[in-house]
């Protein structure tokens, strides 16, 4: 239902146009497309950018992972060698060649040591745990 009066004017007839010159408006789109044009530019180098620096942590990545791989398998050879040295047949063989006359201890070299509990610590004065008996020089404090 239209309640308005056949005499009145449609303020609708009218379109404004904007009251710029044709060149202005083309150096608008012109402007628009160079500014959207950088922000390409710009998105695209910091991609860029980006992938390198995950390219270059991932070599240094790789190479860490190496020097502890090789570290690893230098401590495990380490760790055989030691074994080896530590074996009965190489110490046989290490008294002979360098010709050790070993003997048995005297009776004062050997030295028995109690483990105590933290209770039975608890109840020992340090001092008399800290004096040590020597086989001729008596007592020595430390």
């Amino acid at each position: 239902m239209n309640i308005q009066s056949a005499n009145q004017r449609s303020t609708r007839t009218k379109v404004r146009t904007p009251q710029h010159s044709p060149v202005s408006g083309k150096l608008a789109m012109v402007g628009k497309f160079l500014f959207a044009a950088a922000a390409v530019a710009a998105l695209l180098n910091v991609y860029i950018y980006l992938n390198q620096k995950i390219a270059e942590t991932q070599r240094q990545i790789r190479k860490t992972e190496r020097v502890l791989h090789e570290t690893e398998r230098e401590i495990a050879q380490l760790r055989i060698q030691r074994e080896q040295l530590m074996a009965w047949p190489h110490i046989k063989n290490m008294i002979a060649r360098f010709d050790l006359k070993l003997h048995g201890p005297n009776p004062g070299q050997v030295a028995t040591m109690s483990i105590l509990t933290p209770d039975q610590a608890a109840r020992i004065p340090l001092e008399s745990v800290a004096a040590v008996r020597t086989p001729g020089s008596g007592v020595i404090r430390n």
